[in-house]
């Protein structure tokens, strides 16, 4: 595996990101959108990077020799892969002389008899394409030197040998969960809640048991292997524990209030001791490819935290 940095450059905004164009003048690009990319280079040194999919002063990213060539190659010294967005090239035979070594995720052979036009036409030079090409081969070279079975792997093969030990990585992934939680607010000194004390939970919410928020939508999007949601976690010190969804899993509507839902909510709400109530946005809403219109949270939530906290006075807002 190797990391990627992305996306070079001057990405700021997720709605028409194909297409749009960020027009900015030196000082501006260099001190607020290029300063960050250069600690990953030269502090790093990432095996890979991506270029945006957006125009910087009027020429797409994945054709850019000034950012690919001057900046990132001359200037900052590196020597990685730089790779493309998904469909983010628009000219191949420009690519490849602003360095951009590997397209993603092809073109069905549409972008490589465009490099042979190139060739023949003077476009491009063998050495512009070996440049690209031994660039590849050695990001490839790299991930086999490194990975974790270099030496269980005589046919070259990436990752057929692999273990993984899901214990251990749960471990590592709920202990960055931890470390990055910030707590809000914490009246008359609510939390952490006394074991000894707290006889029966509510959780409300389904992010906290049916449909666990633990990652937006977009290409990041994984499938887990092993999730614990809240509900296990308080159950491991409470046994009586109650449970209410309060709100469809894709619910995002601003205005529009589920009562049946709502009304059974409160009634476990109002019978526990404590309440835990889970809200939030569901992934549909935190996606890549879009920028939202507001930052309101779905009317269902905020709805349940008003009226479970007339019937309560021991809830916990996980937002």
């Amino acid at each position: 595996v190797a990391a990627c940095a992305k996306h070079f450059a001057v990405n700021n905004q997720e709605s028409h990101r194909f297409v749009v164009c960020a027009t900015i003048d030196e000082r501006t690009l260099r001190e607020l959108y290029l300063r960050h990319f250069e600690m990953v280079v030269k502090e790093a040194n990432p095996l890979s990077m991506m270029c945006a999919y957006n125009k910087v002063n009027g020429q797409y990213c994945s054709e850019q020799e000034y950012l690919n060539v001057k900046v990132l190659r001359e200037e900052w010294g590196y020597d990685g892969l730089l790779m493309s967005d998904w469909g983010a090239v628009n000219d191949r035979p420009a690519g490849i002389r602003a360095q951009l070594d590997l397209e993603m995720p092809g073109s069905h052979g549409v972008h490589n008899r465009e490099i042979r036009a190139a060739l023949s036409n003077g476009q491009l030079t063998e050495a512009e394409i070996d440049t690209c090409a031994q660039r590849v081969l050695t990001f490839i070279e790299r991930v086999r030197k490194d990975g974790p079975h270099r030496d269980q792997d005589p046919s070259g093969s990436l990752g057929s040998q692999r273990t993984i030990s899901w214990p251990a990585q749960h471990d590592i992934a709920k202990k960055t969960a931890l470390e990055c939680a910030v707590l809000l607010q914490n009246k008359d000194r609510f939390l952490p809640l006394d074991s000894d004390q707290v006889t029966s939970v509510a959780v409300i919410g389904g992010f906290g048991k049916s449909f666990p928020r633990y990652q937006g939508m977009g290409s990041s999007h994984v499938h887990a292997e092993w999730v614990r949601h809240a509900y296990d976690e308080v159950y491991r010190f409470c046994e009586n524990v109650s449970f209410a969804p309060g709100y469809e899993e894709d619910e995002d509507d601003v205005e529009i209030v589920n009562e049946d839902l709502l009304q059974e909510a409160v009634d476990v709400a109002q019978a526990a001791q404590v309440v835990l109530l889970c809200i939030g946005l569901p992934e549909i809403i935190e996606s890549e490819g879009f920028d939202r219109p507001h930052m309101k949270l779905p009317a269902q939530h905020n709805a349940l935290v008003t009226e479970i906290c007339k019937v309560n006075p021991n809830v916990v807002v996980v937002l």
